[in-house]
């Protein structure tokens, strides 16, 4: 047999294996986390399909129409050696076989990286600033941990008929049974400037940021550090203006100090003095210490709340804490600080301990074996879109009531009729009444009636089932 024989035989082995391994070992794996996945946390939509199903399915497709196409050229080849005359076909197939190895090496490295996942995840990315809710979507989200992560991807999906049981928990919690749960909420001081209550939102929110990170607010009423902060900000000192701000920073006095002086209970850390310290510097260094231009338009005059989140996302009081910068925008919009700037979606500041309960509630959903997941960043913006579906059905609920209970607590609360109320100002309710649940001993077994079998609690950056 000739040598060049010789190279088109294994032209024809080495694709004709190798798709076959390749078959067998990645894409078969590849397809059974996703049968699992969806047979243990339920389908997880059309972006998951586009995005992890269907070029699996391509890939599968591809592959073995290389390995068909390689067995035809082998039996070719070998009829060829044996004296017989193959197919025409057969024959092209044979003496073509090494652009087949070229082809199946190709497709092997393109499989093997799952190079068409990682492109259409990568340009969906790309044009989340059309369409902000397709990263948010669970299948978005789990088609990136799969292709990521492989097989320690962790599948989680949202539960729509837990959202709607616990939507109905809230509207029958609030509306009709009364349950007080906004006591702890910070209220618009009275009195003063716009400037001054730009100034004095940023400042509190910072000083809760920092006692949140230095973990002394489990406890702490922050409604009452709200409170007296701005019951001072009217004293002769008027420590929020920006002219006290701007004082205080050229003769290298510390506003946390002034600020302990005038409220008492605030705590006395080095590292709180320290934050202050550094955000009046850049108050007063970029913004002539008025926190109100945080929030102006790059573009045209008005504010615009992404520049907003940008500038503060800049601000080392608030870089590390997503909660934080949307908190400062959630009250700054329901104070009208930044007088008529777009509210927009609203922003769900993520905490552990909400995740945690929309887990022990059912909302969110994961395999039975998994035992810890990871909170990042993409698990941040799951938990978010949870939030929304429980919104959807709290809209649903209230808009088509006929509880005349319900009908004045919307008046009472939202200023109108109960089929007119607002999304973001129900997001703004539900968002907080989650969030004061969660802060509670044991949520899930008061006000929602149930608790989950086997309790979620919070180890470090990681939800561990109990």
């Amino acid at each position: 047999m000739s040598s060049d024989l010789v190279w088109r035989f294994i032209g024809c082995l080495v694709p004709l294996i190798g798709s076959a391994i390749q078959m067998l070992a990645t894409l078969l794996k590849r397809s059974n986390w996703i049968s699992r996945a969806e047979r243990e946390v339920s389908p997880l939509g059309r972006p998951f399909v586009v995005l992890d199903k269907l070029p699996l399915r391509l890939s599968y497709a591809l592959l073995l129409a290389v390995l068909l196409l390689s067995l035809l050229a082998l039996a070719g080849g070998i009829g060829m050696v044996s004296g017989h005359s193959p197919f025409g076909l057969l024959n092209y197939l044979f003496a073509n076989s090494l652009w087949l190895t070229l082809a199946f090496l190709v497709l092997a490295v393109a499989t093997y990286f799952n190079v068409l996942s990682r492109l259409l995840l990568a340009i969906s990315r790309a044009g989340a600033s059309l369409d902000r809710d397709l990263t948010y979507n669970p299948g978005w989200i789990n088609a990136y941990w799969h292709v990521s992560r492989e097989d320690d991807a962790v599948p989680i999906n949202t539960d729509l008929a837990g959202c709607e049981l616990v939507a109905n928990g809230i509207v029958r919690a609030v509306a009709l049974h009364g349950v007080a749960y906004d006591l702890d909420r910070a209220t618009k001081p009275d009195g003063l400037s716009r400037d001054e209550l730009a100034n004095f939102l940023v400042i509190a929110n910072a000083i809760e940021s920092e006692i949140h990170l230095l973990k002394l607010g489990r406890d702490l009423p922050f409604a009452d550090l709200y409170r007296g902060l701005g019951e001072v900000g009217l004293r002769d000192e008027r420590p929020f203006s920006p002219t006290t701000l701007v004082s205080l920073s050229s003769e290298h006095l510390s506003l946390y100090q002034l600020l302990r002086r005038l409220v008492h209970d605030l705590p006395d850390e080095p590292a709180l003095d320290a934050r202050i310290t550094e955000l009046l510097t850049t108050l007063v260094r970029k913004y002539s210490g008025r926190a109100l231009k945080l929030g102006e338009a790059v573009i045209g005059t008005g504010f615009d709340g992404a520049a907003l989140d940008r500038r503060l996302g800049r601000l080392s009081a608030f870089a590390n804490s997503q909660a934080m910068r949307a908190q400062v925008i959630k009250l700054g919009t329901e104070w009208n600080v930044w007088a008529g700037m777009p509210s927009g979606p609203f922003i769900y500041p993520f905490t552990k301990n909400i995740a945690r309960l929309l887990f022990n509630l059912d909302c969110l959903r994961t395999r039975p074996d998994v035992r810890s997941i990871s909170c990042d960043e993409e698990f941040k913006r799951l938990s978010a879109w949870t939030m929304d579906r429980i919104v959807d059905n709290t809209m649903q609920f209230l808009r088509e009531t006929t509880d005349d209970r319900v009908v004045s607590f919307c008046a009472q609360r939202f200023g109108c009729p109960a089929r007119d109320v607002q999304r973001w100002p129900v997001s703004r309710e539900v968002d907080y009444f989650l969030w004061v649940q969660a802060r509670s001993k044991h949520p899930e077994g008061g006000i929602f009636g149930a608790s989950a079998a086997t309790p979620w609690a919070i180890s470090g950056n990681n939800l561990v089932r109990g």
